[in-house]
């Protein structure tokens, strides 16, 4: 995330990734508005946990860029569009989970 100048200094840039989001030339014009609603999601869980700094291993080191591309993977999984998901036991028993377990912050 550093190299593509969507994290500075630890924090993401939340302007920036949505710019990418939205020029990106791959995925359906669906899948960019699934994708970019995920990440504001995101955002807005990060900002209500914002009281609570997230621990550094280091010096260059933040989990702040993991768990917002987690969060953005969990939240776009749960609104998979239907060109996408395949309606498997598996699938659907994962999907539960996932809507039934909590973003760790």
């Amino acid at each position: 995330m550093n190299a593509t100048g969507t994290m500075t200094n630890g924090m993401l840039d939340q302007e920036r990734i949505l710019q990418l989001v939205a020029a990106s030339s791959t995925g359906s014009p669906a899948l960019k508005s699934v994708t970019s609603a995920a990440c504001i999601r995101c955002f807005q869980m990060r900002q209500q946990r914002v009281q609570q700094p997230l621990p550094r291993a280091g010096t260059f080191c933040s989990s702040e860029a993991a768990q917002f591309l987690s969060c953005v993977n969990m939240e776009t999984f749960k609104t998979c569009l239907q060109e996408y998901w395949t309606d498997s036991s598996s699938c659907i028993t994962l999907r539960k989970f996932i809507e039934n377990c909590p973003i760790p912050s």
